[in-house]
């Protein structure tokens, strides 16, 4: 009897413990990508050219967190709307009409 509450208390221990490393892993990374910080500025660019430098720009930084400057509501709504259906995206206004896209992975 006492040999199978150590085997269970191991395998609890075992699962514990995974559980554990990866969600320090995870918060580690998280940490990190706050860390670096990539910054596309587009306002000089309207569509379809927003598009395909924010899709350039996505791709080189996979590992960074990413914020978009658009000039603009018809590009920003634009670029949005196609950015929502991969990432989450947060919006905010930072001028009349200069846009701030952070994409949140």
């Amino acid at each position: 009897m006492q040999n199978k509450t150590y085997v269970i208390l191991n395998f609890y221990y075992k699962i514990i413990t995974i559980k554990l490393y990866f969600s320090l892993n995870i918060l580690y990374h998280r940490i990190l990508l706050k860390v670096k910080k990539k910054v596309l500025d587009i306002t000089g660019v309207d569509c379809p050219m927003t598009f395909i430098k924010a899709r350039i720009f996505i791709q080189e930084n996979l590992d960074y967190e990413k914020t978009i400057l658009v000039k603009g509501k018809k590009n920003v709504s634009m670029l949005k709307n196609t950015l929502k259906k991969n990432f989450k995206i947060k919006l905010e206004k930072k001028n009349k009409d200069i846009f701030k896209l952070k994409i949140i992975n």
